[in-house]
């Protein structure tokens, strides 16, 4: 019995400690190798522009507006009489470029005139009256005089007894007639005086009246209000024509402004560039270059709340063909700016740039994060167009991936440095 207990002491010490050998052979056994697993994305580094003075370029879109732009209208309704110009043509100011039919006016004018004649006919009789009843009235002062002074002298002669009484009352009948007949005469001369102001007055509306007929008459020849060209014709010989229709348009092609329309997020740039004289511009319209000189900014007339108007004027005057197409045809001109580089601005590949305002930053736990940027514009770079971006969580040697759509937000990768300018 007691030979059985110590055999069983001893194996189940034995057992113990191949337990305890296992779990140390166990916990510190080598950890087998696992395959890798890291996702490896492109990725660039983002860099100061190369070129400290390296200018930033923006694209603008603008239209060409002439100094001078004025559509004639007709006055009333008639009918198209000539054409004397054609489009494009030279004109000079006061040049007759067509004529409308001008009958009905011209009669109207003859009609007037006729009236204004007879008005003054009628004037000029009234005032050969008012002369004439006023010599007569000079003439009825002086016999009233003499009656008057007759008059006296019989008085006088009557009281000296002298005079019958009769003879008296008689002088004094005949003064008051002298009288009556003088203040008739004065009454007259008022009342016609009164005629010829009511004739002149007439006269004066009917001179404005044939002025206005006039105005009409020369309405009818429409001229060239200055020197330029004519741009546009909208009627034919022989049209029919309501008042207010558009006959014609006569522009100045020697003088042009340019007006680009410059998006919110770049105006105080702009602005201080312009300040500083530091912008340089030129047109885009096809093939054809122009360079421009930069003035002031404007309120735009249409969503101010979008941005503002930056206005332009060609630096060379034998540009017209340039502008004058695109004033034409209203299409495809862009304006580029160029401005000083700016030192919180890195250039980097279009490709690295989402929606023209995100990238994707490698930060420094090797996990992707989506930083919100601002696109100021577009360099040459290493002669490429690469976009030109700002923001706070850049710095010079951080990566942005070149491939957005190859990686997710929050992502563990393996940064790979790639040549940037491969892409």
């Amino acid at each position: 019995m007691k030979s059985f207990f110590s055999t069983a002491s001893i194996a189940l010490v034995i057992t113990s400690f191949a337990f305890i050998v296992i779990a140390i052979l166990y916990i510190y056994a080598p950890e087998p190798a696992r395959e890798e697993t890291l996702v490896t994305t492109p990725t660039v580094e983002v860099f100061a522009l190369e070129q400290p003075n390296a200018p930033i370029t923006r694209d603008l879109h603008a239209k060409v507006f002439a100094d001078k732009d004025v559509d004639l209208f007709a006055f009333h309704n008639t009918t198209v009489e000539s054409v004397e110009k054609r489009a494009g043509q030279f004109v000079k100011k006061g040049d007759v470029i067509l004529r409308l039919d001008a009958k009905d006016i011209q009669l109207k004018l003859e009609k007037e005139i006729s009236k204004q004649a007879q008005l003054e006919a009628e004037m000029k009789m009234q005032k050969q009256q008012v002369s004439q009843t006023k010599e007569k009235l000079e003439q009825q002062q002086k016999v009233f005089e003499l009656s008057k002074k007759q008059f006296d002298r019989y008085k006088k002669l009557h009281q000296s007894k002298a005079l019958s009484r009769q003879k008296l009352d008689e002088a004094q009948q005949s003064l008051e007639r002298e009288r009556k007949i003088l203040i008739d005469l004065d009454h007259s001369v008022d009342t016609q005086k009164s005629k010829v102001l009511v004739s002149e007055k007439n006269s004066n509306q009917q001179q404005i009246a044939i002025s206005q007929v006039k105005s009409s008459l020369e309405k009818t020849i429409i001229k060239a209000p200055f020197v330029g060209r004519v741009d546009k014709i909208y009627v034919n010989q022989g049209d029919d024509i309501k008042q207010g229709a558009v006959l014609v348009r006569v522009m100045d092609d020697k003088n042009w402004h340019i007006r680009a329309f410059i998006p919110s997020r770049y105006v105080a740039e702009i602005k201080a560039a312009l300040k500083q004289e530091e912008m340089q511009a030129h047109s885009i319209y096809g093939d054809s270059r122009q360079q421009l000189k930069p003035h002031h900014i404007i309120q735009p007339s249409h969503h101010p709340s979008l941005g503002m108007d930056l206005e332009f004027t060609p630096v060379e005057s034998e540009s017209n063909q340039h502008f004058l197409d695109h004033y034409h045809h209203q299409r495809g001109l862009v304006v580029r700016v160029r401005l000083p580089s700016c030192a919180t601005c890195f250039a980097v590949p279009p490709s690295t740039v989402v929606l023209s305002k995100y990238c994707y930053l490698i930060d420094e736990n090797q996990t992707v994060k989506q930083v919100l940027v601002n696109q100021v514009g577009q360099t040459i770079h290493k002669n490429r167009y690469w976009a030109v971006v700002s923001s706070q969580d850049f710095t010079a040697g951080s990566y942005v991936v070149l491939d957005p759509s190859t990686v997710l937000v929050g992502e563990y990768i393996k940064p790979k440095v790639v040549i940037a300018n491969a892409q």
